[in-house]
């Protein structure tokens, strides 16, 4: 995941497809077939090194931890069909991890976080019990969308749910424990990091340093995390007074450039450390002064999916976000991210290590559309990025809190909408069924009436009497050839009797089959009403 050695050299491409779930061997069908109303992701990673500070990490549908488990039960989830006897997995019951580091002052630190933090953000989640969210005002409002689903599926939607809600606690807890463990081993080097977690239909990204993450609709670009260098007045050169910069001051640190023989040269730092970012993990030779307490955005993606961009400093000091996005356009995430390296390269040439991981966000199959009269409300015409950071949130008014949450609204209706179409289907190829086995049992039952009236005709032909059913063909004295000829005419009628019923058979079957193709095509149209809106992005 590292970089390694000190010459430049560019990475192979990487790319994998993945589905956002995994298997927890759920009974519930319904529960395991709802993955086709939400996104799969596919993703890849380029990168160039040049110093080997650099490293990523990307973890596709780890499990959601649930409350009671212990850490490190978190597993890989295996793609239905890899083994025999795999199940299709639950649609929420996973999360995507995906993060970059860039090392300054040696690789350590960022090694570290690359290797640690996942665990560290599952283990924090667990400490808290998965209580997340359990105070929400407004649940009696989904309660009409969750009426209809099973225990287990209420399960596996609050164990989401409650992962999603504590992510911001959990992320700002485990990066803060990260930098006081590296710390702790007196070693000097720090990181930058920037992480994505998606899970279902939100996103949630925590980030210290300057590797920042833009998220595309389509329509909008979106700034998914936050960007801790120092900002500078472009016509002045002096330091513009934001509140990291306040903050550093309070923590009786100064912000200025380096001086060379009295001269100031190269960017704004915060001393001491002489960072060129108010925030990492590690340095600890500028003490309190860089924090390691991370930015958390959250966002609610669009049905459409869309593209997320994670990459360091090296790739936004060569392009803009805007210009990243048009450069990727129409390829495929892994070659997206080896062309961007490519073309950092080719602005700024080799100076710096440059990672980037790209991240498809694809349409589903199928789609819940928002109903205007639904809690939730409409599909949103602009997608906004919530500031969930706990200190941001302590500032907040419980209206401002409430607003926060409307994203669980659209995350029951969601999934609830998926868990009833599927039912509904469920229930129309179990109607078909039964109307495929009544007609093949009355077919039966039809073609067994007809051989007990042959066999009836048979005894006829072989002299008449007594065939043991309780009938006898009547016949006259001296009439030999009257009954002779009564005998050929029963059997002429049996047989017009039975060509008769097999073209009424086959009437039935006709009939049948029309019935058949009517239903699959109202069905298809039923799907067709519940798909997605024409329009996306880019998968």
């Amino acid at each position: 995941r590292g970089g390694g050695g000190g010459r430049s050299s560019h990475w192979p491409l990487r790319s994998f497809r993945r589905h956002t779930m995994c298997d927890q061997g759920s009974p519930n069908q319904v529960l395991r077939e709802a993955g086709m109303f939400y996104p799969t992701l596919e993703y890849g990673v380029g990168r160039t090194v040049t110093k080997g500070e650099d490293f990523h990490a990307e973890r596709a549908r780890e499990a959601v931890p649930l409350p009671g488990s212990r850490p490190g039960e978190a597993r890989d989830a295996k793609v239905d069909g890899e083994e025999e006897g795999d199940r299709p997995p639950p649609a929420l019951s996973t999360f995507s991890y995906f993060g970059v580091f860039d090392g300054h002052g040696g690789k350590g630190s960022a090694q570290f976080c690359a290797e640690t933090l996942l665990d560290l953000i599952v283990q924090e989640h667990l400490a808290a019990g998965g209580d997340h969210g359990k105070g929400w005002t407004e649940e009696s409002s989904r309660e009409d969308e969750l009426s209809g689903l099973s225990p287990e599926e209420r399960a596996c939607l609050g164990a989401q749910e409650s992962f999603v809600s504590g992510l911001p606690d959990s992320l700002d807890a485990a990066f803060r424990r990260a930098d006081g463990d590296w710390k702790s081993r007196d070693l000097p080097s720090g990181t930058t990091a920037t992480v994505a977690v998606v899970s279902g239909w939100e996103l949630v990204c925590a980030s210290v340093g300057d590797s920042c993450a833009y998220f595309h609709t389509g329509r909008q670009l979106l700034q998914v995390s936050g960007n801790h260098r120092i900002e500078e007045d472009k016509a002045t050169g002096k330091v513009l007074v934001t509140d990291e910069v306040e903050r550093v001051r309070r923590d009786g640190g100064s912000v200025g450039r380096a001086e060379i023989e009295g001269k100031a040269v190269g960017p704004l730092r915060i001393w001491p450390g002489g960072l060129a970012m108010t925030r990492t993990i590690g340095d600890r030779v500028a003490g309190d002064v860089s924090s390691s307490t991370p930015e958390v955005r959250h966002l609610t993606m669009p049905r459409s999916g869309g593209r997320l961009i994670l990459a360091s400093d090296g790739l936004w000091d060569a392009v803009t976000p805007k210009q990243a996005f048009s450069l990727a356009k129409g390829t495929p995430a892994g070659k997206a991210a080896q062309k961007l390296c490519r073309a950092s390269v080719k602005a700024l040439g080799k100076r710096d290590d440059i990672t980037v991981v790209v991240v498809d966000v694809a349409e589903p199959e199928r789609a819940v559309r928002r109903d205007p009269d639904a809690p939730c409300g409409p599909e949103p015409k602009q997608h906004f990025v919530r500031c969930v950071s706990p200190g941001a949130r302590a500032g907040q008014s419980d209206k401002q809190r409430l607003s926060g949450e409307k994203w669980r609204l659209w995350n029951a209706y969601a999934f609830a909408g998926a868990c009833r179409h599927l039912r509904q289907e469920q229930e129309r190829a179990e109607t078909m069924e039964r109307e495929a086995e009544q007609a093949r049992l009355a077919e039966l039952e039809a073609e067994a009436e007809a051989e007990a009236r042959l066999r009836e005709v048979s005894v006829v032909e072989e002299g008449g009497g007594d065939d043991g059913g309780g009938w006898e063909v009547p016949r006259r004295r001296n009439s030999a050839n009257h009954a002779k000829g009564a005998a050929a005419g029963s059997v002429e009628e049996e047989r017009a009797r039975r060509r008769e019923e097999a073209a009424e058979r086959k009437k039935q079957k006709k009939r049948a089959r029309k019935q058949e193709k009517l239903a699959r095509r109202e069905a298809a149209e039923a799907a067709g009403g519940a798909g997605p809106v024409a329009g996306g992005a880019e998968a």
